[in-house]
């Protein structure tokens, strides 16, 4: 099992998470296992989240995040920098 890890500058935490728990990558069918999300306490606006990924998947996730869904959803949630 593998972990990945994102690094997160974003305009408005409200904003990116209800991105994120819509789940426009239907992360659980591309490998993911589930994770969590950490909000800096001294930036709001910084996160990172640590996902559990099934190893024979991880080419998918490498693809989804050169998709251009990849860059429509970072614009949509408000990244003020890429992960």
């Amino acid at each position: 099992m593998a972990h990945v890890l994102w690094h997160l500058k974003i305009e408005d935490y409200a904003k990116w998470k209800s991105v994120f728990d819509e789940d426009p990558f239907d992360r659980g069918n591309i490998g993911s296992k589930g994770g969590y999300v950490f909000r800096n306490a001294n930036d709001p606006n910084e996160a990172l989240v640590l996902l559990e990924w099934d190893d024979d998947k991880l080419d998918q996730l490498r693809l989804v995040n050169q998709s251009p869904l990849a860059k429509e959803v970072q614009e949509r949630s408000g990244y003020t920098e890429a992960p």
